[in-house]
């Protein structure tokens, strides 16, 4: 693994950290205000961003995990 490789890795690794961390709370968020529809589309719609998000990270780590 290259060096730059190596400095991908671990910036995606504390990426996916926030990421999940940031789903979690909007998970919490969304079970909290039921009654909103307007904000549980926008809590919904940013969940599935980060799932997206995630997603593409996961399998970018998995690729470099190769290398080491």
């Amino acid at each position: 693994m290259t060096y730059a490789e190596q400095i991908e890795y671990k910036k995606l690794n504390e990426e996916l950290t926030k990421l999940e961390s940031e789903k979690t709370d909007l998970e919490t968020e969304l079970t909290d205000c039921s009654d909103d529809f307007e904000k549980i589309q926008t809590i919904s719609n940013r969940i599935g961003e980060i799932n997206n998000l995630l997603d593409e990270k996961t399998l970018r780590v998995l690729e470099l995990e190769e290398y080491l």
